[in-house]
């Protein structure tokens, strides 16, 4: 059974997603600095500083001191929402062997000269010894 993300969640950039599940897998820390919340997560101080402002404005997260953040209840809700979800979700495809993909030559075909205010004809298609290819 799959489930979809709340849509609250969904409303969440990518990175305060990635803060929400660094609390997750945290274990018993209630509480994490930013420099280890960036490195748990790979984010650079700028898209922690996103994804933080992000939470904290929703209600999600608080700052407890200087540099160091928690997770308010409805964060602590979020998370296990989010974890729920990370559970059950799909596993992603590898993009490179899910799809075929093919070279063509793109041809375009217009008159040499254009006239203001006159309409013209534009061909487009793909060259004949392209069909060869696939």
């Amino acid at each position: 059974m799959t489930i979809e993300l709340p849509f609250h969640l969904k409303t969440l950039p990518p990175e305060a997603l990635d803060v929400i599940r660094y609390f997750t897998s945290a274990g018993d820390t209630e509480t994490a600095d930013i420099d280890s919340i960036c490195e748990g997560t790979g984010l650079s101080e700028r898209g922690f500083s996103k994804a933080i402002k992000r939470l904290v404005t929703k209600g999600y997260a608080q700052m407890e001191s200087g540099r160091v953040y928690r997770l308010t209840t409805q964060g602590i809700s979020a998370a296990q929402e989010l974890a729920e979800y990370d559970e059950n979700a799909p596993e992603e495809v590898d993009s490179g062997s899910a799809y075929e993909t093919y070279s063509r030559r793109l041809l375009l075909a217009v008159p040499r000269s254009l006239v203001a205010n006159q309409s013209t004809n534009v061909y487009v298609g793909f060259d004949e010894s392209d069909d060869e290819l696939g």
